[in-house]
């Protein structure tokens, strides 16, 4: 006669209802007449909407398969294997060695500077990656919400803005340690939406084809970057793309019109654009390249593309603040004010959803007025 067996597990996930009415997870684990506990800092929820009972599936989800690594490691040490412990890896330490990677570029390496700056105002002390926890960032939010920089002697809060630029990279830093198998999961993802810094929109500056032509007639003091940066005006190109960009990414049709084919480095997109006869005039002449040579070999960096650019912009007498990738509004707001749909746009600007495409609706606002206001007006008798 069969009999069922039921194997004994050495661990076991339980539950310590709090005060708050969430329960805290944790594991009884026992072996060779030794009992001890430890607690998972994972929390099921009061199950009220569709939306926490999806969250307390994903965290029992969490749970089991950290039981089961702790079952593994039992069974290892029973069977007199020895287990290597894993060396303690620390956040800011983590930052570090993020901003000592060779792809990460020069500007990101001075926000994540900035990001470890405002972590150790945040906690003085090091932190394990493990500890790291919805309670640490959820202090963190806070402390950037309150947090001033002083300048000139005053004492201004961080922008909005600022806040957001800090929390992604976190997000960012933090993924990246789950991708390592650093940790098990992205803590952020538990973070209620109210929590999260709101983005304030900003006026986006652009220049308009009057300035575009002044620009062209002043000297600039680098005519290659002069000439990168009209061929984006023109084309919508951000720099990361154009900095990549090939010869052999820009053919030309039997029909004579020029097209660029290249993939998105933001998104990864195969993208096709046409080229207008403006931005194949801002080309670099070349008798004689290869196909994978870069087409603007030599730019100057971005840091100081913007300086040389900001110098540019003042000598031709424009008083507006222009960075790079301004010649992408301006390539878009060009379009929207001589007519083009914004789906068009969308579409040459190569973003995955229109709703992006839609930050030039003010733009699109203003040409409804212009063209409203070239309606003649009665004049009663």
């Amino acid at each position: 006669m069969k009999q069922n067996l039921k194997l004994k597990e050495p661990v076991k996930i339980r539950c310590k209802t709090l005060t708050s009415g969430c329960r805290s997870l944790y594991l009884d684990c026992y072996q060779n007449g030794r009992r001890w506990y430890k607690f998972l800092k994972l929390y099921l929820l009061p199950e009220r909407t569709p939306a926490d009972r999806h969250q307390n599936r994903e965290t029992m989800k969490l749970a089991v398969a950290v039981k089961g690594r702790e079952i593994a490691a039992l069974q290892q040490t029973a069977h007199g294997f020895t287990i290597r412990k894993a060396k303690p890896v620390f956040l800011y330490a983590h930052v570090r060695t993020i901003m000592g990677q060779e792809f990460t570029g020069r500007s990101k390496r001075k926000l994540l500077h900035a990001l470890l700056y405002h972590l150790a105002k945040y906690h003085p002390k090091e932190v394990l990656l493990e500890h790291v926890d919805t309670a640490f960032i959820t202090g963190f939010l806070h402390y950037l919400k309150k947090a001033a920089e002083g300048r000139g002697g005053q004492n201004r809060m961080l922008h909005p803005n600022t806040q957001c630029c800090y929390y992604k990279l976190l997000r960012y830093v933090l993924n990246d340690a789950v991708n390592k198998e650093l940790l098990p999961a992205n803590p952020c993802r538990k973070i209620a939406p109210e929590e999260n810094p709101r983005k304030i929109p900003g006026e986006r500056a652009y220049l308009s084809l009057g300035e575009l032509k002044l620009l062209a007639d002043t000297p600039p003091e680098d005519k290659l970057l002069a000439r990168a940066f009209l061929f984006c005006c023109f084309c919508g190109l951000r720099r990361c793309d154009l900095y990549s960009l090939t010869w052999d990414c820009i053919t030309r049709q039997t029909d004579g019109s020029v097209w660029l084919r290249f993939v998105q480095q933001k998104t990864q997109t195969p993208t096709m654009i046409p080229l207008c006869k403006e931005a194949v005039r801002q080309l670099p002449e070349k008798e004689e390249y290869t196909e994978n040579e870069r087409v603007f070999k030599g730019l100057v960096s971005q840091d100081q593309g913007n300086v040389l650019l900001g110098r540019w912009v003042k000598t031709a007498g424009i008083r507006k603040h222009i960075t790079f990738h301004c010649a992408r509004h301006t390539f878009a707001t060009l379009l929207i004010t001589y007519g083009a749909d914004i789906y068009t746009v969308s579409k040459l600007l190569g973003h995955s959803r229109l709703q992006t495409t839609l930050i030039y609706s003010k733009i699109l606002d203003e040409t409804k007025q212009k063209t409203v206001n070239l309606l003649p007006e009665l004049h009663t008798l």
